[in-house]
């Protein structure tokens, strides 16, 4: 396997631990900390690769808002956080405010 095809499925493996850690606090109508959001907010729903420029993992929550994450094991200053920036950057003409 390719370094770029190994760099991948290490992303993909995180990415599932991190789809673990917030089904489980779904699971247990359990608030997720560092999402700041209210103690009875919690995960019903989560979607993977989505077709938004966020999209690794969305969260939608108990209260109708939804939480778009980027799911990276390392970030450097080079294109993969210029490409995760960009996406966060075109997230935010799709967010009503």
């Amino acid at each position: 396997m390719s370094r770029a095809g190994q760099a991948d499925a290490v992303g993909g493996v995180f990415r599932v631990v991190a789809a673990t850690y917030l089904a489980v606090h779904a699971l247990r109508e359990q608030p997720v900390a560092g999402l700041d959001l209210p103690n009875d907010v919690h995960a019903i729903r989560l979607d993977f690769e989505t077709d938004d420029p966020t999209d690794d993992l969305v969260a939608t929550m108990s209260d109708g808002s939804r939480c778009f994450i980027s799911a990276k094991r390392a970030v450097g200053n080079d294109r993969h956080l210029k490409s995760s920036v960009d996406g966060w950057v075109a997230q935010m003409s799709t967010v009503r405010g």
